[in-house]
């Protein structure tokens, strides 16, 4: 079964191998936005939120193939990382594998969190207090 998802990656500082720090699937991506701005609200800990535009570029957009029966498993995120050139398995774990960043997905990243800032820089977020 194919599913369009938005995957937030981290990288291990020490090692570089990344890691699954959040995924949405792409039909609840703006609901993840009303759920980040209504928390801001909630909490007060910030005035202004990104727009919306900004914070689908927090994530990489990909299609995940995986069993349907148990949902999206970051096992399947990560083969499918691997298949579409972003990312190269190392080695073997009981959660799946070690997985590094291809050049590709490193310039896929600077050139998102380059399109983020060049948002915030022209002033576009959302008032949320």
């Amino acid at each position: 079964m194919k599913r369009n998802v938005y995957v937030q990656l981290e990288e291990s500082p020490s090692s570089g191998y990344i890691s699954i720090k959040g995924a949405v699937p792409e039909a609840n991506i703006e609901e993840s936005y009303r759920d980040v701005i209504k928390n801001g609200k909630l909490f007060g800990s910030r005035k202004k939120e990104e727009a919306f535009e900004g914070f689908k570029l927090r994530y990489i957009h990909i299609e995940v193939n995986h069993d349907g029966r148990k949902g999206i498993k970051n096992h399947d995120i990560l083969q499918s990382l691997s298949s579409h050139n972003l990312a190269i398995k190392k080695g073997e774990s009981m959660f799946g594998g070690f997985y590094l960043p291809t050049n590709k997905l490193k310039s896929m990243l600077e050139k998102q969190l380059s399109k983020r800032k060049e948002l915030i820089n022209n002033n576009v977020y959302k008032v949320i207090a």
